[in-house]
């Protein structure tokens, strides 16, 4: 989720501040925060048409070390392309499941999104 420097050349040491610098962004401002950064990220790659590498990032995606809220930031995001996206709809499966096992799964939590 944590994207750093694009130029390469500024990875390693700068990488690594630039890094921690993002944390604290990140802690001192919530989920807010982290959907707004997933919003901008996910919807720039599908209008780059990059399908392939949106439906890696859900394939990728860690959903057991990921906070509810993301995962249906995730769900929300990729919604406009989701005829697009092979592994969208395991990835709905899997967030599902995982909310009933997290005790958290509502029907209307869900609804809408697949």
């Amino acid at each position: 989720m944590f994207h750093g420097p694009a130029d390469e050349s500024l990875r390693g040491p700068t990488h690594n501040i630039f890094i921690l610098i993002k944390l604290n962004i990140v802690m001192s401002k919530g989920i807010d925060y982290l959907l707004d950064d997933l919003y901008i990220n996910i919807d720039s790659i599908l209008k780059a048409n990059d399908f392939q590498k949106c439906d890696e990032i859900l394939r990728n995606l860690d959903i057991r070390n990921t906070n509810t809220d993301l995962l249906l930031g995730y769900l929300t995001a990729t919604l406009p392309a989701k005829s697009k996206l092979p592994f969208r709809q395991e990835f709905y499966k899997n967030v599902e499941e995982l909310t009933k096992q997290r005790g958290e799964y509502e029907e209307s939590l869900l609804r809408g999104l697949d």
